[in-house]
């Protein structure tokens, strides 16, 4: 390597890295490749001020074109930076999914509905209502915690509007636990809910645009994204924590969710007035045999 270099030829620098650990195996490519582009900048100044130039002839020579980057977020570069944040708000859409998901479940599967639409003066409303509000409550505390615990551990920006950020949590929240009450309705057993909404996490956050933009997918499938919550929401939440965006620079994602919250209200009366109309329908053949005999 000294000797190819002092002799004015080119060298090469092999390097093998293994990326079984990809968030780490990325810094450290980053790493080497700015040690080797350094070294290399240097040495070819070296060569320019060794023909007779001087040290700024030779920074011309060796860059005529000079480029100012300025990264607007994601400071560092890391894959890991920009990853984390989103995959930490999904984990709280998820498990808000999977939780709801099972206790609607499970209330199916045990004949339980009746209890809940009793309790509720056969008002379908206010049975949604409380059915959410305990998750509501519990997401809330959790997504206070996730952003004042794990972001800063993980050292993860949140340079924008936390106000920005509650305003668009909280309809956020409802939207995903109408969109859990409506989709588990569908299974009669909570193990079936399991399945099918833990399989949806992989792909929910695929086609929600944060990986991978949404103008690079097929048509048909970034539709299918536009009526998941978190869609909007992840876009949102990353201009708020990473690019210091304030509620005025998120209106339309704020909208977006608005709209999916006033869609999945509705959805779920219907279907719940649907499922009450079933439960009492089984309920009255049973009422009249028993007094027969």
């Amino acid at each position: 390597f000294e000797k190819d270099l002092k002799s004015g030829l080119g060298t090469k620098l092999p390097i093998y890295l293994n990326t079984t650990r990809f968030l780490v195996s990325n810094d450290i490519n980053k790493a080497v490749n700015e040690v080797a582009a350094t070294m290399g900048a240097g040495i070819r100044l070296k060569y320019f001020e060794s023909m007779g130039n001087s040290y700024e002839q030779s920074l011309n020579l060796f860059e005529p074109l000079r480029l100012d980057l300025r990264p607007l977020f994601n400071f560092t570069e890391s894959y890991g930076d920009f990853l984390l944040p989103g995959l930490l708000l999904l984990i709280l859409q998820q498990t808000l999914l999977i939780g709801l998901s099972e206790s609607m479940g499970k209330e199916r599967e045990d004949e339980l509905l009746q209890d809940l639409f009793s309790r509720s003066g056969n008002n379908i409303f206010i049975s949604i209502a409380g059915k959410g509000s305990f998750y509501l409550i519990t997401y809330s505390i959790f997504t206070f915690l996730f952003i004042t615990v794990f972001f800063p551990f993980l050292s993860l920006k949140f340079a924008g509007s936390a106000f920005a950020a509650i305003l668009l949590t909280l309809p956020y929240l409802i939207a995903v636990i109408l969109f859990a009450i409506f989709i588990a309705s569908f299974f009669k057993k909570k193990i079936y809910a399991l399945q099918f909404m833990a399989f949806t996490s992989l792909p929910f956050f695929l086609i929600s645009g944060y990986s991978w933009p949404n103008q690079s997918m097929p048509p048909f499938i970034s539709a299918i994204g536009q009526i998941i919550p978190s869609t909007p929401y992840l876009k949102a939440m990353v201009r708020i924590t990473q690019m210091g965006a304030g509620f005025e620079h998120v209106l339309p994602e704020f909208m977006h969710i608005i709209i999916l919250l006033i869609a999945g209200l509705i959805v779920c009366l219907f279907r719940m007035k649907h499922l009450k109309r079933i439960v009492f329908t089984q309920i009255q053949p049973s009422a009249a045999e028993e007094k027969k005999q």
